[in-house]
């Protein structure tokens, strides 16, 4: 399935007998176009799930498969009620959105939908389903008191999926300069895309031995190795052809420079898939991308390796990295650190407000 944003494709091919085990839901307003973008393209297995508190934001939606998240009830009532009534009704709501064949489920969504993405991800875990998410965060690096009322938010995540992807509104603007609102919403939704992309590659590929006529036996068990941990997650992947391509590709692979936590250093668990076409890797390739990842990681990782045959790479090899388990962005940690000591905030603890997992 090829998917082309802003002159850019983005290829995700999910087999047959693992149609409709990856579920991929659009949170909000963000999360439904990401969604659009995807499903109006040529759909090969994955399964798409919007979903919202508002009826107005649904109508929004090309997939048939919408879920309005308070039907009948206040907009606002699920989220300033009591935590029990809002676990009741999610859980009621949840269980329309999966089937007996939902093994994964990703959500994305943006950063102010965090409380329902911790609701949804707690009602994954207590039915044995791997939750995931993809958010975007737009914090200002010069508003230290967004910092500290953002970002703990976010921390709270990690207690309720198994793994988190971040993308920095920030990093983007760092890369392609000031951007109008409707570019900066393409490069957000290429940024996604590309991470979902080279999630759902990561896992089909790693889960690859597994598959059988009985869709029942799959279970990824390679990727709940890596994505179970409740920790940060990063997702790259790029394609090298001509000399020295396998330090090209695992080089570019570890560069997507959007996301918030783009340093893998103390990573504990890695998920690497190494793809070549018509000219078949080597053993010493493979050895390269391995010592290359250990490098960064300070040789501390448990790396998972795979290999697949794509001949639609020709003479280049492909490199797909998901890693998690690994520490915070230092800029982020030292910085609320250093307000609380300037801005003298004696309610505030360290402890409370460092953003780690």
């Amino acid at each position: 399935m090829c998917y082309k944003i802003a002159n850019k494709s983005v290829a995700i091919q999910i087999p047959e007998n693992m149609t409709g085990m990856i579920k991929v839901l659009g949170l909000g307003t963000f999360g439904i176009n990401i969604i659009n973008e995807l499903f109006l393209n040529d759909n090969t297995g994955l399964d798409f799930i919007a979903a919202s508190c508002s009826e107005t934001t649904l109508q929004s939606s090309a997939v048939p498969n919408n879920r309005q998240l308070n039907t009948n009830i206040s907009s606002f009532f699920p989220f300033r009620s009591n935590g029990t009534i809002k676990k009741q009704y999610l859980a009621e709501s949840f269980d329309k959105i999966i089937d007996d064949r939902t093994k994964i489920i990703i959500v994305i969504a943006e950063s102010k939908n965090s409380e329902m993405i911790a609701l949804l991800g707690r009602m994954a875990k207590s039915k044995g389903i791997l939750s995931m998410a993809i958010i975007t965060v737009p914090i200002d690096r010069n508003k230290i008191i967004e910092q500290m009322v953002t970002l703990p938010k976010i921390k709270r995540l990690y207690s309720y999926v198994n793994a988190l992807l971040i993308i920095d509104h920030f990093r983007i603007k760092d890369k392609y300069g000031i951007l109008n609102h409707d570019e900066k919403l393409v490069k957000l939704k290429e940024s996604v895309i590309e991470s979902l992309s080279s999630i759902v590659t990561n896992i089909t590929v790693s889960s690859a031995d597994t598959l059988c006529a009985n869709y029942s036996s799959i279970n990824f068990k390679y990727s709940k190795m890596v994505l179970s941990d409740n920790s940060n997650c990063f997702a790259g992947q790029a394609m090298a052809k001509g000399e020295n391509r396998a330090n090209k590709a695992v080089t570019e692979a570890l560069k997507p420079c959007c996301l918030l936590h783009s340093n893998i250093k103390s990573a504990k668990n890695i998920s690497v898939v190494i793809s070549s076409g018509t000219v078949d890797m080597t053993i010493e390739e493979v050895g390269v991308i391995n010592a290359y990842i250990q490098s960064k990681t300070g040789h501390c990782s448990n790396i998972i390796m795979s290999t697949s045959e794509d001949l639609n790479l020709n003479d280049a090899i492909a490199v797909n990295i998901l890693a998690t388990g690994f520490g915070v962005s230092t800029f982020y940690k030292i910085k609320i650190w250093i307000a609380m000591k300037i801005n003298n905030f004696s309610l505030f603890s360290k402890k409370e407000y460092t953003f780690i997992n």
